[in-house]
This record gives C-alpha cells, sequence and structure tokens, in this order.
C-alpha cells in the first residue's frame, strides 16, 4: 500500500496495521496502488487518511464508479468510522445511501442550500423532488428498519411487463 508517494514515517508503521486491519485490506500492504480496483482505492484512500490521524474526512463521491457492493462495503466502513469519533462530510448522488448511512443531510441545489438537519427529518419525497425532479416514494421495509427511496414511474403497467 505504500511507496513512492505513499510513504511511512517511522511512528506510523504501527497507525498503518491497525489501518489495514480495521478495513480488511491487509493483503493489499505490498501491492501497487493503480491496478487494484476501485472498491480497493477508496479503501486504501481512507486508510491513508487514518494513518495521517486525520480525524474529518472529506469525500467527494467516493463510491462513484463503483459496484453495488463495494458501494455498500465503503458507505459502511465510513459509518463505522463515524461510530469511532471520526466526522465523514461525503458527497453523494444516491438517495437510498444518505438514508441508510448519514446522520445529517445537507442538501444543495444551484449553489443553495435546500435543507439541513437530521437525516430522518430531511430526507422526504418532496425534498428528492425538489433536488433531481423525481417523483419517489420513501418505502419502509419494516423487516429491517430501513427506509428506501422507490421512483414513481409513468409507464403504465402493460408497457414494463408487456401485454396480456
Amino acid at each position: 500500500m505504500v511507496g513512492g508517494f505513499f510513504s511511512l514515517k517511522p511512528h506510523q508503521m504501527d497507525m498503518e496495521e491497525q489501518a489495514l486491519q480495521r478495513l480488511a485490506i491487509g493483503h493489499l500492504r505490498y501491492r501497487r496502488y493503480a491496478p487494484i480496483s476501485s472498491g480497493e482505492r477508496q479503501l486504501a484512500l481512507i486508510a491513508w487518511a487514518l494513518v495521517q490521524q486525520a480525524k474529518i474526512l472529506l469525500m467527494d463521491e467516493p463510491i462513484a464508479n463503483l459496484d453495488y457492493g463495494n458501494q455498500l462495503k465503503i458507505m459502511a466502513q465510513i459509518k463505522e468510522l463515524t461510530c469511532q469519533g471520526y466526522a465523514a462530510v461525503v458527497s453523494t448522488h444516491n438517495p437510498n445511501h444518505a438514508l441508510w448511512f448519514a446522520d445529517e443531510i445537507f442538501a444543495l441545489s444551484a449553489g443553495k442550500v435546500l435543507a439541513f438537519g437530521l437525516a430522518d427529518q430531511v430526507l422526504t419525497s418532496q425534498l428528492r423532488h425538489r433536488l433531481h425532479g423525481a417523483n419517489v416514494h420513501i418505502v419502509d421495509a419494516d423487516e429491517e428498519k430501513i427506509r428506501i427511496y422507490v421512483p414513481q414511474l409513468d409507464v403504465k403497467e402493460e408497457d414494463r411487463y408487456g401485454k396480456q
């Protein structure tokens, strides 16, 4: 994970080991950065921030271009870090990730603040419509105690599934 651009000072060696274990990426220790996957790169960058003892993580769409599994893995790792005292400011265009992982929301549109506050109070169907013009419903998945944005499609059922 280190070498060249990412060189460690002697006192950071133990912190590197802890960061690699925390993020479950010990297998990347001696790998070059360029050939690893996008998800592994994101985790390596988070590990590097931890080794630098950054307490505030600023992330601009850290899950962009990742497959669904890696999106969830990265967001879960970020959430876990916030539970351990780190602060994370994360931009995302995925409303479900905001519903699932955010504590507070700061919603911007055209440089103006549309909403700020606790995620479960601020994230509404109306806000999603104001942000992107998308008609959505928020559905509670009772068994998992999770909320999900579901699009309201303006497509007739017979067009979606074929004529009966």
